[in-house]
């Protein structure tokens, strides 16, 4: 698997997918615009037509739908970032036997200073993936064009692919964006980017330490934050959210589930191992395991529903 994610990370690296898509299809030509051998090239391309990111037509490869959606630089959902941090974990991820035998990392990215480093270059590489997902929940829970003037509050919000998608989809919405105040320079500018600023206000500080107020929020997003908490951690911060709603508030949970038996399916699995590798308390946590966290705090109702990726969204309704 290495092997073939190499693959993919080296032709993302020597933007092979945004040369095709400008027109350099042959090996030849992509030897000379990649500046790199025609031999080397050869190689990867049959291999990446074999993945289905390229397809063939006599001489010429073509991009397949995949690579032309999130490989292309410059699109809007590019994703070739994300790609290529990859290869930044393989060091880490040598030592896996020794984090077993410990039960901790040699380096949590969710501690403060390491966070800090960590997450502002993460939130830029996850905006395009999550929003895409964003998008049509945001549809969901505000459909029509009718102004709610809704107050929100992003937890551990990144780039604000979450709230983002809120804030376009009725201009009324205000929202309250938390991070560390390295990653809110990164949310600043998307939110600026999208054309949103102006909604925004910006508490800087940890999920852990910052006071969320009471019977403040129409809705609080919680976008992939459970699985860097622990059990223990989760469920303080569940309540603190549920104080933190007005009457009849909702908390929005998206998280990358396991199912009750932690038997399946295989990416929730790897995502915990994962989670241990880089996280001091993190996992990853079944639909049934957050929901009972949910009713622990009073929340009235609890809901799953699917997206079109593979984090199930969790409502909560205070």
């Amino acid at each position: 698997m290495h092997v073939r994610t190499g693959i993919l990370i080296a032709a993302v690296e020597l933007d092979v997918f945004t040369k095709i898509a400008a027109g350099r299809r042959t090996v030849s030509a992509l030897s000379k615009a990649c500046k790199a051998s025609p031999r080397g090239l050869q190689a990867i391309l049959n291999e990446l037509t074999a993945e289905k990111f390229l397809r063939k037509s006599g001489s010429k490869y073509l991009l397949g739908p995949e690579a032309d959606c999130f490989l292309v630089r410059g699109r809007p959902d590019y994703l070739g970032e994300y790609v290529v941090r990859m290869k930044f974990s393989w060091q880490e991820w040598k030592d896996l036997a020794g984090v077993v035998r410990r039960g901790r990392p040699r380096h949590a990215v969710n501690r403060e200073a390491a966070g800090a480093r960590f997450f502002p270059k993460l939130a830029e590489v996850l905006f395009p993936g999550n929003f895409l997902i964003a998008r049509d929940v945001a549809a969901k829970l505000l459909p029509g064009r009718r102004r709610q003037g809704w107050r929100i509050l992003d937890v551990g919000c990144g780039a604000a692919p979450w709230s983002i998608a809120f804030a376009l989809r009725d201009p009324t919405t205000r929202v309250s964006a938390l991070d560390l105040p390295e990653v809110l320079k990164v949310t600043k500018r998307f939110a600026a980017r999208h054309g949103v600023g102006k909604q925004y206000e910006y508490l800087p500080g940890t999920l852990q330490k910052r006071d969320f107020g009471r019977d403040r929020y129409d809705l609080i997003l919680l976008g992939h934050i459970l699985h860097s908490e622990g059990a223990r951690g989760n469920r303080v911060l569940i309540r603190r959210c549920r104080r933190a709603l007005k009457k009849g508030g909702q908390l929005l949970v998206i998280e990358i589930n396991p199912n009750a038996r932690r038997d399946g399916p295989v990416f929730p699995l790897v995502f915990a191992v994962n989670m241990l590798m880089f996280t001091d308390e993190g996992d990853a946590f079944p639909f049934e395991e957050i929901r009972s966290w949910c009713r622990e705090a009073n929340f009235r109702s609890v809901r799953r529903f699917r997206s079109a990726s593979v984090s199930p969204l969790i409502l909560a309704r205070k």
